[in-house]
């Protein structure tokens, strides 16, 4: 399922918006925060905002872009908090990818 591994480090990440995002707390796939962003760039920049704004001076360790699963994409980030947790973090980028 994987297709990719990036670790990606923004260090100042734009400011965050709620209207970038649609669903859950992003801890589960079923749960998986949905980046409305139709662009890379765009998406990338989403996950790295809602990272900092939900978990500051955290960082992400490992990143893993999902192939094609039921008509849906996922960014799966393993993230290391400030109080040194890792937890993982589920982003349904599918708009990214649709034609």
């Amino acid at each position: 399922m994987p297709l990719s591994s990036t670790v990606y480090a923004n260090p100042s990440p734009p400011a965050f918006d709620p209207a970038n995002y649609s669903n859950g707390n992003g801890l589960t796939r079923a749960k998986a925060i949905v980046l409305l962003s139709r662009s890379e760039a765009g998406g990338v920049a989403s996950e790295a905002s809602w990272v900092a704004h939900f978990y500051p001076r955290s960082k992400v360790v490992h990143q893993v872009l999902t192939t094609w699963d039921e008509g849906k994409r996922y960014d799966i980030l393993t993230v290391e908090t400030s109080a040194m947790h890792k937890i993982i973090l589920w982003f349904d980028v599918t708009l990214i990818f649709k034609d």
